[in-house]
């Protein structure tokens, strides 16, 4: 019966992360379509809130690609680009 709840909490936990993961890819996109457009001489700039939610998108982004390759947050090969 536990394993029946801790499999339904991961399922919910999942189905969330897909909605917020859809949420951030269509955020991407009409940032783009400004970034592009401003850049053109077609529209103006993205505001500073756009560009900070575009910010923590791309960082969330990135700690998952960290805790799905198994990369700990610290490593230095992570927070060290000097070396680039």
């Amino acid at each position: 019966m536990a394993d029946s709840r801790i499999m339904e909490t991961l399922r919910a936990a999942v189905s969330v992360e897909q909605h917020e993961e859809l949420e951030r890819t269509r955020r991407y996109q009409a940032f783009m379509r400004k970034m592009a457009n401003f850049q053109t001489g077609a529209g103006p700039a993205p505001e500073p809130e756009e560009f900070q939610q575009w910010c923590e998108d791309v960082e969330h982004r990135l700690a998952l690609r960290r805790l799905e390759s198994g990369i700990p947050e610290w490593s230095p090969d992570v927070r060290d680009d000097s070396r680039y």
